[in-house]
């Protein structure tokens, strides 16, 4: 689950997640997994709005202490009522004391790629982790992202 909001306060927007095992990735074998999210906005004064929705199918295959993930699927914008294909490749690299690093190429059809790089810090392990990211967009364009997350594992 995850709430947003804009610098200037002028839109809220809520999410929620989830990822399932399809195929228990393990040490020495590939795992698949569905991903989902549905989400919504607001502006002050004004009720939730669903304003989206996607799924994808998420494959990872482990090599070492080195992850290598593909993610390929689709999301539904219900304001603008368009569909767009996305997809993310990535290599992580699992660290030896919980912490994690990673880099990402990802995006969606018509837009130009985002690369991004992250970490993510074991708190409890196979329970509870905290991550950052940074993301900037190719194309010419300005954009960044920037995420702090805390994961819980149930």
């Amino acid at each position: 689950m995850g709430r947003f909001s804009s610098v200037d306060g002028s839109r809220s927007t809520a999410a929620a997640t989830g990822k399932t095992a399809l195929r228990t990735l393990s040490d020495d074998s590939f795992g698949i997994a569905l991903a989902y999210t549905i989400d919504g906005s607001r502006t002050p004064g004004e009720p939730l709005r669903h304003t989206g929705s996607s799924a994808l199918v998420v494959v990872s295959v482990p090599h070492g202490r080195t992850m290598f993930h593909a993610n390929l699927g689709l999301t539904r914008n219900h304001v603008e009522r368009r569909n767009a294909k996305v997809y993310a490749l990535a290599v992580e690299r699992l660290g030896e004391r919980g912490a994690d690093v990673g880099v990402e190429v990802f995006g969606q059809s018509g837009e130009p790629a985002w690369i991004g790089t992250g970490a993510r810090y074991a708190i409890e392990a196979e329970k509870l982790w905290v991550d950052f990211s940074l993301a900037v967009q190719g194309g010419g364009s300005h954009a960044r992202q920037a995420t702090i997350g805390l994961k819980v594992a149930f």
